[in-house]
């Protein structure tokens, strides 16, 4: 309870709550109905993207945590965030293996 008193704290979590909402909300819902209806991929296909992207998670928070030891935070965060913004690349493409890799990437 102590810790809802610190503004810093407090801002960090709402920050990171309104980010997950708006995160789940978008990769969930909007992001599934872009390939159905616009790429014409099956559903087994986009089953897939979905699974790549949490497949690109696992080994960049296991690198994340073990270079952010070596090189600092900030480094990290924003390596992270410039690979991350390649998800905005998606529009571009036309098939499905570009998709996978921009998924994949998105997901570290």
């Amino acid at each position: 309870m102590l810790a809802l008193k610190n503004c810093k704290i407090l801002a960090i979590c709402v920050s990171t709550f309104i980010r997950m909402l708006v995160v789940q909300g978008i990769f969930q819902t909007i992001f599934q109905l872009y390939p159905k209806k616009v790429l014409y991929f099956n559903l087994e296909s986009i089953g897939l993207i979905v699974g790549i992207k949490i497949l690109g998670q696992i080994p960049a928070l296991i690198g994340a945590r073990i270079l952010s030891d070596k090189l600092g935070r900030l480094p990290i965060l924003m390596t992270g965030f410039g690979i991350t913004c390649l998800a905005n690349l998606i529009p571009f493409c036309q098939s499905f293996e570009p998709v996978m890799l921009i998924t994949f990437l998105s997901g570290i």
